[in-house]
């Protein structure tokens, strides 16, 4: 390790350790050969300390190429922004909302159809009634307000052939662009890492495996007709997202509906929603620039262009040069024509002839013709954005202005923008490397599998375990212990099951060791009953509660395969405010294994799940004399 002090100080402290290890070398002047190589030492650790300071960024950028990571540009905000007028307003893609002076732009053509709910109507199985039947319906009042709505579009326990019907104060036209926001009612222990397209990349480039099939229909004079989903970014109902769809005709004007039935069933947890709209658009934080005028290249090695736009989005920026015909190398006789160029992160892999260039610092660079080819004419550039970084993280409310929308319409951004950021530089992208490598990326060990998946997007995984099936096989096991909305023991033994494990396999395919065979394994539930009697100078009800707090607390850190020990809960009992005595105590858990001490053993795919707690008390003997 390279000492930050200096070389007289770097000396003294190891004369210092001299005594401490050596105490019988007592000679400390520089002409003692062992002195004179200690200050050889604390010199070259001078020397590489300079070394270091002198790297420069465009080093550090090489050494972290072959860390495998690249520095990230500046990036945009996104929010989303409610639209509402007199009547319903074409948004199209690039349209503008502003925050101050902070430009935002919609990312996708959509009408914005505002107060058009007659009624929600979840009709799912009644279990009273044995049939389906009507379980839920919310009128337009409650719906259009947003405040304390709870809704679960196919019941509380979702079935096959639930139906959610939206009733509609109008009617849709046919081969227009709308959008169904849906906002998942959050649950800070049940929330999952949301799917996202890029995450979906993770998953072996299958893909997420869905957790239910959708059929979206609407009503048309002669029926039923199938909603054209162009993009669902609800994953179905698992997460809050828009559903972007189209109709292929008109829908039905007496009474306008649409109806999504759930046709697979493989929830983990009945989707529920507090918030459904149509007048809402997803922007993100650009500003797309008018034409540059033309640049004169010099056909000079190593052209450097400065912009006059420093926050420029380097992701959207496309550009056009002038380069000889083919069979022409002259500028001034051949015939020049355009032609794209390529955006790179250097030139490392460019050829003579490989049309590329970098953008750093607001500025085009271009190669030495060796590396990368030199523009010989005009450059062009034909498409550039311009973003605010981390500036763009406006607060909710901040959107509140728009030009290109008629007079009249209100918009609002009803929560914070996220996601802005600068453009990383090559220090920063060093320490997140070192943040990064805390967490694997590559499946080893049994922590490693573990700590993948308890990473997994769109499933909420509240315990999971890996363990050698067969280690001279290669074989591992996972069992995995998802949030449920149910009796989790029923909910895993169906089609839940098969979706959570097929996503599972997917997110570890590509980060496994090649040969190494995953099975996953069904978990065990083993039903616990505690049994108790106590003295104490305490309530009845108090002590009993006091108890089932404890003994929630007992049961809900035990993990698959971990020992439940009797000796904790004891203690813990043991512990409470007002608990005298322990006169009795007793912990059933099925048929799983003891030890001598009382405490539970299960399998590696065995977990406790309390069922029962029976508590009494009684005075101490002193009190009732």
């Amino acid at each position: 390790m390279i000492s930050e002090n200096s070389w007289q100080d770097t000396v003294e402290a190891l004369k210092k350790r001299i005594m401490e290890r050596y105490p019988g070398w007592s000679d400390h002047n520089p002409s003692d050969p062992g002195i004179m190589l200690l200050e050889l030492m604390a010199y070259m650790d001078q020397v590489q300390k300079y070394r270091m300071e002198q790297i420069s960024e465009a080093q550090k950028r090489k050494y972290l190429k072959l860390l495998g990571i690249r520095p990230r540009g500046r990036c945009p905000a996104e929010t989303l922004v409610t639209v509402s007028g007199d009547s319903d307003c074409l948004v199209k893609r690039g349209c503008r909302f502003f925050a101050d002076d902070v430009c935002f732009e919609a990312v996708r053509e959509q009408i914005a159809v505002g107060k058009i709910w007659k009624a929600l109507e979840t009709e799912a199985w009644d279990e009273e009634k044995k049939r389906m039947a009507v379980t839920m319906r919310l009128e337009g009042k409650w719906i259009e307000d947003g405040k304390n709505m709870i809704l679960y579009p196919f019941g509380k326990e979702p079935s096959e052939k639930s139906t959610f019907t939206m009733t509609l104060t109008r009617s849709l036209k046919r081969d227009r662009p709308y959008g169904l926001y849906l906002h998942s009612a959050p649950d800070g222990r049940f929330d999952a890492e949301p799917v996202t397209e890029l995450s979906e990349q993770e998953y072996g480039g299958y893909g997420f495996f869905p957790a239910a099939v959708l059929e979206l229909s609407y009503r048309t004079r002669s029926g039923f007709l199938p909603v054209k989903v162009e993009k669902d970014e609800t994953y179905q109902m698992i997460q809050t997202g828009m559903i972007y769809f189209r109709l292929s005709e008109d829908m039905d004007e007496e009474s306008p509906q649409i109806c999504i039935r759930l046709r697979e069933n493989r929830y983990l947890m009945a989707p529920v929603i507090d918030r459904i709209s149509m007048s809402v658009i997803r922007a993100v934080q650009t500003e797309t620039l008018d034409r540059f005028p033309d640049i004169l290249a010099d056909g000079l090695p190593n052209q450097v262009i400065e912009l006059e736009e420093p926050e420029l989005y380097s992701k959207t920026l496309a550009i056009e040069a002038e380069v000889p015909s083919p069979g022409g190398n002259n500028r001034e006789t051949d015939r020049m024509e355009m032609r794209r160029w390529e955006r790179m992160e250097d030139f490392d892999s460019s050829g003579p002839k490989d049309c590329h260039y970098y953008f750093r610092e607001g500025s085009l660079i271009f190669g030495d013709g060796w590396h990368g080819r030199i523009p010989e004419g005009r450059i062009r550039i034909i498409c550039a954005q311009r973003t605010r970084g981390a500036y763009g993280n406006v607060k909710a409310g901040a959107v509140s202005r728009c030009d290109d929308l008629p007079e009249g319409t209100a918009v609002i951004n009803e929560m914070v923008a996220e996601g802005g950021a600068e453009e990383e530089t090559a220090e920063e992208g060093i320490r997140r490397y070192t943040e990064e490598q805390k967490s694997p990326c590559r499946a080893v060990s049994c922590e490693d599998y573990e700590d993948i998946i308890k990473h997994m997007p769109g499933i909420a995984v509240r315990d999971c375990r890996a363990y050698w099936e067969n280690i001279k096989e290669n074989r591992m096991a996972v069992v995995i212990r998802p949030y449920t909305g149910g009796d989790q023991e029923e909910c895993l033994k169906k089609e839940p099951f098969h979706f959570m494990c097929v996503n599972a396999r997917r997110f570890l395919e590509e980060k496994r060791i090649l040969g190494t065979r995953i099975s996953f394994q069904v978990p065990k539930f083993y039903p616990v009953r505690i049994f108790c009697r106590l003295e104490g100078h305490i309530r009845e009800e108090d002590g009993r509660s006091a108890v089932q707090a404890v003994a929630g607390r007992w049961v809900e850190s035990h993990h698959f395969g971990q020992v439940l020990s009797y000796g904790e809960l004891y203690g813990m009992i043991d512990r409470l405010s007002g608990i005298s005595k322990i006169r009795t105590l007793e912990i059933e858990a099925g048929n799983a294994k003891r030890n001598e001490k009382g405490d539970i053993l299960f399998p590696p795919f065995g977990t406790a799940v309390l069922r029962e707690i029976q508590c009494g008390f009684t005075i101490p003997l002193e009190e009732k004399m």
